[in-house]
């Protein structure tokens, strides 16, 4: 059982190491991509992981917002949409 237990903490200490390291490089790619969801959904996770819950909510709030946007952008359009008509101009 003591095996077991210094086994989860090491694996809890590398959690905790692979989010530290992870974060640099995700501030990095938000500062180039700032409207990608998939940048803002990762550093959500790294901020929920880290205990940061107000920029954990933060970020969540802007991939929903940004993953909506980019739906919208790429959604096929229903019949008689503005999609349809943009392309008859």
């Amino acid at each position: 059982m003591i095996l077991g237990l210094a086994a989860a903490r090491r694996r809890a200490l590398e959690q905790a190491v692979g989010n530290f390291e992870a974060l640099p490089r995700l501030l990095n790619a938000v500062g180039y991509m700032p409207k990608h969801p998939d940048v803002h959904y990762q550093l959500g996770l790294t901020y929920a992981r880290l205990a940061q819950a107000d920029k954990e909510a933060c970020h969540s709030s802007l991939f929903r917002e940004r993953d909506k946007q980019t739906r919208d952008l790429v959604a096929p359009a229903p019949n008689g949409s503005k999609a349809s008509s943009a392309t008859k101009q």
